[in-house]
């Protein structure tokens, strides 16, 4: 079975500088990891001075990049077959390649962690706090996360759980229900902002993690439509000429910059978000063409390895060197795990568990025959 192809864009090139469309979103997906990692880095240096501060502070806003990111790209790949309701046997295989993609690694980490802790007596794991990471429901308001950033990865996995609802209010015919899925989206994120209790630590009014609360999850699912209607607005071609400029995600960089420097609330700087992830879709600058290449592709493909090996280590690489010659240990230990972690685990158990769930539909869904 393949993905059907999506709607060419108005006057869009076949391939921006001989990538392929939409390469330079795996590379703003790198850059989105190691921002996360350099802010845990950070926050455990401590108060820092000059450009990095930024990303001391206000790092967290990457995964916001992540969750948009990822309504945007399912919606280009996935968007036509439930822009109009879809069918049992698209969402069995549309949820069956999702959990290939975010829960082998993921439960390869939490038994290292489980194991680790249970060994050292260093962690206290409630049955129902396996069973919900097990199952990545931790994120959804059930229980503590044992993989830190994962809290993450668990409320996407509710936005997967939901897309044929979402993707059909974002993407079908007709604009009203869109905006309506906009206001909504934006209302969602707004409710989250507001029912935040600041929470000790919290750094800003979207660093929403907190466990035993729905807040992560309703950031998370605003973000995922706002990146569904991203896609779908791109569709227009007043917006596609826009985002199309080679100068676009320049500008939106540039003014990203600009509130960063001025201290701007975070729906400010989230709201440049969209605006870049479309015009990076969509042009073939020098930005575009820099991050459909080399190491920003080769960072993007092993980002989800990144971001969740990297907190387990950097706890690791503080225990075992005290101050901040804890920084080169930790950076030894990273790049290595990294790799082990995408080529061992993350690639090989991904192909195996999408065979496997092939075989398993095909007999009820007629997935052989198309």
């Amino acid at each position: 079975m393949t993905v059907r192809p999506d709607r060419a864009m108005p006057g869009s090139p076949a391939s921006p500088s001989g990538s392929t469309p939409g390469a330079a979103l795996m590379g703003l997906r790198g850059v989105a990891a190691l921002i996360v990692v350099a802010h845990h880095l950070l926050l455990q240096l401590g108060p820092v001075d000059g450009p990095l501060m930024g990303v001391e502070l206000r790092g967290y806003l990457a995964v916001d990049v992540f969750f948009i990111l990822s309504g945007f790209v399912l919606a280009r790949a996935y968007g036509t077959w439930f822009a109009d309701g879809g069918t049992v046997r698209e969402y069995a295989v549309f949820m069956s390649r999702r959990v290939a993609r975010v829960w082998p690694l993921h439960t390869a980490i939490l038994a290292i962690l489980l194991l680790d802790g249970t060994v050292r007596h260093t962690g206290n794991f409630w049955p129902r706090e396996v069973l919900t990471n097990l199952l990545l429901l931790q994120g959804w308001g059930f229980s503590q996360t044992v993989i830190t950033p994962a809290w993450s990865v668990s409320t996407e996995v509710l936005a997967y759980a939901l897309f044929p609802l979402l993707a059909g209010v974002a993407l079908r015919r007709g604009r009203r229900l869109a905006w309506a899925g906009l206001v909504g989206a934006v209302a969602v994120l707004a409710l989250a902002v507001l029912a935040s209790p600041g929470a000790p630590g919290q750094r800003g009014a979207l660093d929403l993690h907190q466990n035993w609360s729905l807040l992560p999850a309703l950031r998370c699912l605003a973000g995922f439509s706002i990146g569904l209607l991203t896609w779908r607005a791109l569709q227009d071609r007043r917006v596609w000429s826009w985002a199309a400029h080679r100068s676009a995600p320049g500008g939106v960089l540039a003014v990203f910059a600009v509130l960063l420097l001025a201290a701007a609330p975070d729906l400010a700087l989230y709201a440049c978000f969209p605006l870049l992830i479309a015009s990076l879709y969509a042009s073939q600058g020098l930005i575009t063409q820099t991050l459909s290449r080399g190491v920003f592709q080769s960072v993007g493909r092993g980002s989800y390895a990144l971001y969740l090996v990297h907190y387990p280590l950097l706890g690791l690489a503080v225990g075992l060197v005290g101050g901040p010659r804890f920084v080169p240990v930790f950076l030894a230990l990273l790049v290595p795990a990294v790799l082990a972690a995408y080529w061992l685990v993350e690639r090989p158990a991904q192909a195996a568990l999408r065979r496997w769930s092939a075989v398993a539909l095909a007999p009820v869904s007629g997935l052989a025959a198309r």
